[in-house]
Protein backbone atom coordinates (compact mmCIF):
# COMPACT_ATOMS: atom_id res chain seq x y z
CA UNK A 1 0.00 0.00 0.00
CA UNK A 2 1.38 3.29 -0.83
CA UNK A 3 1.05 6.13 1.13
CA UNK A 4 0.68 9.72 0.29
CA UNK A 5 2.59 12.44 2.22
CA UNK A 6 1.86 15.66 2.21
CA UNK A 7 4.18 18.34 3.90
CA UNK A 8 3.05 21.80 4.57
CA UNK A 9 5.89 24.29 4.15
CA UNK A 10 5.70 28.46 4.09
CA UNK A 11 5.11 29.70 1.25
CA UNK A 12 7.54 31.43 -0.39
CA UNK A 13 7.41 35.23 -0.57
CA UNK A 14 6.45 36.55 -4.09
CA UNK A 15 9.07 38.66 -5.15
CA UNK A 16 8.09 42.25 -6.04
CA UNK A 17 8.36 42.65 -9.86
CA UNK A 18 7.19 46.22 -9.61
CA UNK A 19 10.02 48.82 -10.49
CA UNK A 20 9.38 52.31 -9.51
CA UNK A 21 11.29 55.05 -11.81
CA UNK A 22 11.91 58.69 -9.86
CA UNK A 23 12.30 61.48 -11.66
CA UNK A 24 14.41 63.06 -10.01
CA UNK A 25 15.47 67.10 -10.59
CA UNK A 26 19.22 67.62 -11.05
CA UNK A 27 21.49 70.56 -11.77
CA UNK A 28 20.17 71.88 -15.21
CA UNK A 29 23.36 72.43 -17.82
CA UNK A 30 23.79 75.48 -20.00
CA UNK A 31 21.61 74.68 -22.77
CA UNK A 32 18.93 73.45 -20.39
CA UNK A 33 15.72 75.05 -19.33
CA UNK A 34 12.08 74.16 -18.16
CA UNK A 35 10.92 72.82 -21.23
CA UNK A 36 11.94 69.32 -20.65
CA UNK A 37 12.62 66.41 -17.95
CA UNK A 38 15.04 64.70 -16.11
CA UNK A 39 15.29 60.68 -16.29
CA UNK A 40 17.68 58.99 -14.96
CA UNK A 41 19.99 61.53 -14.85
CA UNK A 42 19.98 62.27 -18.49
CA UNK A 43 17.82 65.53 -19.60
CA UNK A 44 15.29 65.38 -22.49
CA UNK A 45 14.06 68.46 -23.86
CA UNK A 46 10.38 68.85 -25.33
CA UNK A 47 10.25 70.04 -29.18
CA UNK A 48 8.16 72.88 -27.58
CA UNK A 49 6.16 73.96 -24.47
CA UNK A 50 4.60 77.73 -26.46
CA UNK A 51 3.39 78.48 -29.92
CA UNK A 52 6.19 80.75 -30.23
CA UNK A 53 9.00 77.95 -30.21
CA UNK A 54 6.93 76.38 -33.33
CA UNK A 55 7.38 77.57 -36.95
CA UNK A 56 4.66 79.79 -38.12
CA UNK A 57 1.40 78.21 -39.23
CA UNK A 58 2.29 75.39 -36.35
CA UNK A 59 0.92 75.29 -32.72
CA UNK A 60 2.67 73.36 -29.94
CA UNK A 61 0.34 70.63 -28.42
CA UNK A 62 1.54 68.12 -26.06
CA UNK A 63 4.94 69.57 -26.55
CA UNK A 64 4.84 68.73 -30.14
CA UNK A 65 4.73 71.50 -32.79
CA UNK A 66 1.42 70.81 -35.50
CA UNK A 67 1.00 72.07 -38.25
CA UNK A 68 -2.59 73.89 -38.47
CA UNK A 69 -4.84 72.81 -41.34
CA UNK A 70 -6.03 74.97 -44.15
CA UNK A 71 -9.78 75.17 -42.93
CA UNK A 72 -13.32 77.32 -43.24
CA UNK A 73 -16.41 77.76 -45.28
CA UNK A 74 -15.08 80.04 -48.80
CA UNK A 75 -17.32 83.52 -48.76
CA UNK A 76 -17.32 85.46 -51.95
CA UNK A 77 -18.35 89.10 -51.88
CA UNK A 78 -17.71 91.34 -54.92
CA UNK A 79 -18.52 94.65 -55.23
CA UNK A 80 -17.46 97.86 -57.33
CA UNK A 81 -14.73 100.24 -55.92
CA UNK A 82 -13.61 102.98 -57.98
CA UNK A 83 -14.93 101.56 -61.21
CA UNK A 84 -13.34 97.67 -60.73
CA UNK A 85 -14.99 94.77 -59.56
CA UNK A 86 -13.29 94.12 -55.73
CA UNK A 87 -13.76 90.57 -54.90
CA UNK A 88 -13.20 89.97 -51.26
CA UNK A 89 -12.88 86.46 -49.22
CA UNK A 90 -13.86 85.32 -45.84
CA UNK A 91 -14.80 82.38 -44.04
CA UNK A 92 -11.04 80.59 -44.01
CA UNK A 93 -8.17 80.51 -41.10
CA UNK A 94 -4.79 79.30 -41.28
CA UNK A 95 -4.17 79.06 -44.75
CA UNK A 96 -1.28 81.39 -45.59
CA UNK A 97 0.31 80.76 -48.65
CA UNK A 98 -2.48 79.22 -50.11
CA UNK A 99 -3.55 80.77 -53.54
CA UNK A 100 -6.99 82.13 -53.63
CA UNK A 101 -8.59 82.08 -57.48
CA UNK A 102 -11.42 83.97 -59.04
CA UNK A 103 -12.77 82.51 -61.79
CA UNK A 104 -15.48 82.90 -64.17
CA UNK A 105 -18.51 80.54 -64.66
CA UNK A 106 -16.38 77.70 -62.66
CA UNK A 107 -13.49 76.54 -60.93
CA UNK A 108 -12.18 75.43 -64.22
CA UNK A 109 -13.22 78.95 -66.12
CA UNK A 110 -11.52 82.03 -67.28
CA UNK A 111 -8.96 83.36 -63.87
CA UNK A 112 -9.99 87.20 -63.88
CA UNK A 113 -7.80 87.98 -60.39
CA UNK A 114 -5.98 86.01 -58.02
CA UNK A 115 -4.05 86.33 -54.57
CA UNK A 116 -1.97 84.53 -51.57
CA UNK A 117 -3.47 84.51 -48.81
CA UNK A 118 -3.39 86.28 -46.06
CA UNK A 119 -4.54 89.18 -48.25
CA UNK A 120 -8.10 88.97 -48.99
CA UNK A 121 -8.63 90.77 -52.13
CA UNK A 122 -8.24 91.27 -55.63
CA UNK A 123 -9.25 93.06 -58.18
CA UNK A 124 -10.42 92.92 -61.59
CA UNK A 125 -12.24 94.88 -64.69
CA UNK A 126 -15.99 95.39 -65.45
CA UNK A 127 -16.66 92.96 -67.84
CA UNK A 128 -18.77 94.10 -70.62
CA UNK A 129 -22.69 94.31 -70.37
CA UNK A 130 -24.06 90.53 -69.58
CA UNK A 131 -25.01 88.07 -66.90
CA UNK A 132 -21.65 86.36 -65.02
CA UNK A 133 -21.07 84.04 -62.35
CA UNK A 134 -17.73 84.10 -60.75
CA UNK A 135 -16.22 81.80 -58.61
CA UNK A 136 -13.72 81.73 -55.63
CA UNK A 137 -11.88 78.85 -55.47
CA UNK A 138 -9.10 77.31 -52.62
CA UNK A 139 -7.27 74.24 -52.85
CA UNK A 140 -7.30 73.69 -48.79
CA UNK A 141 -6.22 70.29 -48.52
CA UNK A 142 -3.78 70.38 -51.76
CA UNK A 143 -5.56 67.31 -53.59
CA UNK A 144 -5.18 69.30 -56.99
CA UNK A 145 -9.07 69.86 -56.12
CA UNK A 146 -12.36 71.51 -55.09
CA UNK A 147 -14.70 70.49 -52.97
CA UNK A 148 -17.91 72.40 -51.85
CA UNK A 149 -16.63 73.76 -48.63
CA UNK A 150 -13.66 75.04 -50.69
CA UNK A 151 -15.37 77.17 -53.34
CA UNK A 152 -18.08 80.16 -53.26
CA UNK A 153 -20.19 81.61 -56.77
CA UNK A 154 -21.56 84.74 -56.79
CA UNK A 155 -23.70 86.23 -60.04
CA UNK A 156 -22.97 89.19 -61.12
CA UNK A 157 -25.10 91.78 -63.81
CA UNK A 158 -23.40 94.17 -66.02
CA UNK A 159 -25.64 96.74 -68.19
CA UNK A 160 -25.84 99.90 -70.06
CA UNK A 161 -27.26 102.43 -67.89
CA UNK A 162 -27.09 106.11 -68.94
CA UNK A 163 -23.89 107.02 -70.63
CA UNK A 164 -21.82 104.71 -69.15
CA UNK A 165 -21.48 101.35 -68.23
CA UNK A 166 -23.41 100.30 -64.89
CA UNK A 167 -23.06 97.11 -62.88
CA UNK A 168 -25.16 94.78 -60.34
CA UNK A 169 -24.20 92.48 -58.77
CA UNK A 170 -27.16 90.47 -56.05
CA UNK A 171 -26.96 93.66 -53.74
CA UNK A 172 -28.17 95.59 -56.82
CA UNK A 173 -24.80 97.45 -56.62
CA UNK A 174 -23.67 99.61 -59.83
CA UNK A 175 -20.25 99.77 -61.39
CA UNK A 176 -18.74 103.06 -61.91
CA UNK A 177 -21.34 104.59 -59.31
CA UNK A 178 -21.58 108.27 -60.03
CA UNK A 179 -21.36 110.24 -56.50
CA UNK A 180 -24.35 112.69 -55.80
CA UNK A 181 -21.62 115.70 -56.38
CA UNK A 182 -21.22 113.95 -60.05
CA UNK A 183 -24.75 113.59 -60.75
CA UNK A 184 -25.74 117.71 -59.58
CA UNK A 185 -25.78 119.59 -62.70
CA UNK A 186 -23.75 123.49 -62.11
CA UNK A 187 -25.64 126.48 -62.28
CA UNK A 188 -23.55 127.36 -65.92
CA UNK A 189 -24.88 123.74 -67.08
CA UNK A 190 -28.83 125.74 -66.40
CA UNK A 191 -27.99 129.06 -66.91
CA UNK A 192 -25.92 129.13 -70.57
CA UNK A 193 -28.89 126.76 -72.05
CA UNK A 194 -31.58 129.78 -70.95
CA UNK A 195 -29.73 132.65 -71.71
CA UNK A 196 -29.29 131.56 -75.04
CA UNK A 197 -32.94 130.95 -75.71
CA UNK A 198 -33.83 133.99 -74.52
CA UNK A 199 -31.32 135.63 -76.77
CA UNK A 200 -32.62 133.69 -79.54
CA UNK A 201 -36.29 134.85 -78.77
CA UNK A 202 -35.67 138.42 -78.43
CA UNK A 203 -34.23 138.32 -82.12
CA UNK A 204 -36.75 136.76 -83.45
CA UNK A 205 -39.69 138.74 -81.85
CA UNK A 206 -37.62 142.09 -81.73
CA UNK A 207 -39.16 143.25 -85.30
CA UNK A 208 -42.74 142.07 -84.70
CA UNK A 209 -42.52 144.22 -81.22
CA UNK A 210 -40.72 147.01 -83.40
CA UNK A 211 -43.77 147.00 -85.82
CA UNK A 212 -46.32 146.89 -83.60
CA UNK A 213 -44.75 149.80 -81.11
CA UNK A 214 -44.82 151.91 -84.60
CA UNK A 215 -48.77 151.14 -85.36
CA UNK A 216 -49.70 151.88 -82.12
CA UNK A 217 -47.66 155.59 -82.31
CA UNK A 218 -49.47 155.95 -85.56
CA UNK A 219 -52.86 155.32 -84.42
CA UNK A 220 -52.49 157.62 -81.53
CA UNK A 221 -51.29 160.19 -83.45
CA UNK A 222 -54.14 160.35 -86.09
CA UNK A 223 -56.61 160.40 -82.79
CA UNK A 224 -54.79 163.48 -81.73
CA UNK A 225 -55.29 165.28 -84.72
CA UNK A 226 -58.76 164.72 -85.23
CA UNK A 227 -59.16 166.08 -81.67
Amino acid sequence: MLLLLSASYPAKPESNKQKNVKVVEGPKGQNESDCGYFLDGVWHGYECCSDAECEKGDVCIDHECVKLECAGDVNLNLEVVEGKIRAEVKGIENCDGKTVRIRNGSCDGQEVCSFVWSAAECYFNVPPPGTYEYFACVDMNGNGEYSSDETDAEKLFVMLYGPENKTTDKNQTSAGRQTDAENEESPWEVCVPLGLFVVVLAIILLPWVHETWGERKKKTGSRKRKI
